[in-house]
């Protein structure tokens, strides 16, 4: 929880019992809060004074007072809480397992700290099935990940998003409406992770991977290695199971930064490739850029209001991330992803004999590029033959090859299409026939780490 009022970042620290302090202009740790047991999420008010933390293993609600730096309320509850957000009315949302028969009631609670006695606290009407309990084998360096519910608010407290684990495979996405203290819509998703961040607007929001719309709650557009503007391992995706990593989106929504892993989550503590920060178009999730992190995310990310910094939960507890200065180093840049090449032997096409991808610094200082041939262990082409539909041929990364004729791959003929795995494989090169003696032709695999 970023507090730029005091410079202050607050960390949960559930193993340890406490709320680690972190003053951002000094660079260093203060003296940490000290709270109940297991405590899990903690939101700040709107007026900067109070920070709310949700105590798992005591149901308690704890309000610290932020000047004192000190516990100086503790609201019991009736049923365990996980996630808790600020409304821009001041007043709390809190979700918990329930209680009751079936942990049917009190599963979502709404605490108004202007009032005292019973009627500050009141359970919020809803049918939505109430999260699983924490998990305890998420190992520490992902300790964000072991609740299952989370809240955030979107940034003129209009709306609370939320969104529910009831089962290893169902999710309840939500919508509360903070004027009326009512639940507005909901939506029952499969793999979909509780890792959020909403528009500074309001109008859409992240959930792990993919971008809602909050009006309809209708994913419109999701993060994938397919929608990049540079290439990533072959066969390799985000991980749709369980989301480690997050996102946060500009305050000026220019960009949505982002980082996911794509390995899937395990009971090991297996390093994931999630240290890249992505910045992507915040309509459509178009990966623009991607920067090398020194270490893997592991959750939640805030970023300052005026843009400038972002602060993400990792492996070894957080990172600072200086984003407005990612252009002041020299950053590699291509205009075009595929480059297009023709032959026939009429010359017609002459000037699509060769094709030049132009490699840009868009940042600042030196920068020296090189080529490599991007390598796998195999890659599946689509390509027509003699107008006929396309035909799927798998092509192992020697050479040889062993094709005849000078068949273009992909394009030009019905059927035709884009190969389904690339990028990937050895690199393939098709050979013209010798327009007088039609001698020659075929198709060359250039192996990984040939000229």
């Amino acid at each position: 929880v970023l507090d730029e009022a005091r410079g202050r970042l607050y960390i949960v620290d559930t193993t340890q019992n406490r709320i680690d302090v972190y003053a951002t202009a000094q660079k260093r740790f203060l003296n940490p809060i000290p709270v109940g047991m297991q405590p899990l999420s903690a939101a700040i008010s709107r007026d900067g004074t109070r920070l709310y933390v949700t105590i798992y293993s005591s149901s308690a609600l704890e309000v610290v007072d932020l000047d004192s730096a000190t516990v100086v309320k503790r609201v019991s509850l009736p049923a365990s809480p996980e996630g808790v957000a600020v409304g821009g009315d001041e007043r709390v949302l809190i979700t918990t397992l329930g209680s009751g028969a079936s942990n049917a009631e009190n599963r979502l609670l709404l605490y108004d700290p202007n009032l005292t006695g019973e009627d500050a606290l009141r359970a919020v009407a809803t049918t939505l099935p109430a999260p699983t309990t924490p998990t305890t084998t998420i190992p520490s360096s992902r300790v964000y990940m072991s609740t299952r519910s989370n809240l955030t608010a979107s940034a003129d407290g209009r709306w609370i998003i939320g969104l529910n684990n009831p089962s290893a495979s169902s999710r309840q996405m939500f919508v509360f409406e903070v004027a009326s203290g009512s639940m507005l819509r909901s939506r029952t998703l499969t793999s979909i992770s509780n890792v959020l961040s909403v528009s500074p607007d309001g109008d859409r929001f992240m959930a792990g991977l993919s971008l809602f719309d909050a009006g309809t709650l209708a994913i419109t557009a999701q993060q994938n290695t397919a929608n990049s503007m540079y290439p990533f391992p072959n066969n390799a995706n985000f991980s749709t199971q369980s989301n480690q990593g997050g996102s946060v989106f500009a305050p000026d929504m220019s960009v949505l930064y982002s980082a996911f892993n794509i390995a899937p989550v395990t009971t090991t503590s297996t390093a994931t490739n999630t240290s890249q920060l992505l910045l992507s178009d915040p309509d459509n999730l178009l990966i623009l850029l991607g920067i090398q992190l020194p270490e893997n995310l592991s959750g939640k990310m805030v970023i300052s209001s005026d843009g400038a910094t972002i602060y993400a939960l990792s492996q070894s507890g957080f990172v600072i991330i200086p984003v407005s200065t990612i252009y002041d180093n020299p950053i590699a840049s291509i205009e075009s992803p595929a480059v297009l090449l023709a032959y026939d032997q009429c010359g017609v096409t002459s000037s699509k004999r060769t094709g030049e991808v132009v490699v840009r610094n868009i940042g600042k200082g030196r920068l020296t590029a090189t080529a490599q041939v991007y390598t796998s262990s195999a890659v599946t082409f689509t390509f027509p033959i003699a107008g006929q539909q396309g035909v799927n041929i798998a092509v192992p990364p020697t050479a040889g090859g062993g094709f005849t004729g000078g068949i273009p791959i992909g394009g030009g003929a019905a059927g035709g299409g884009a190969g389904a795995g690339a990028p990937g494989g050895a690199f393939p090169i098709i050979l013209p026939q010798d327009p007088i003696t039609g001698a020659g032709g075929g198709q060359i695999m250039i192996p990984p780490g040939a000229a």
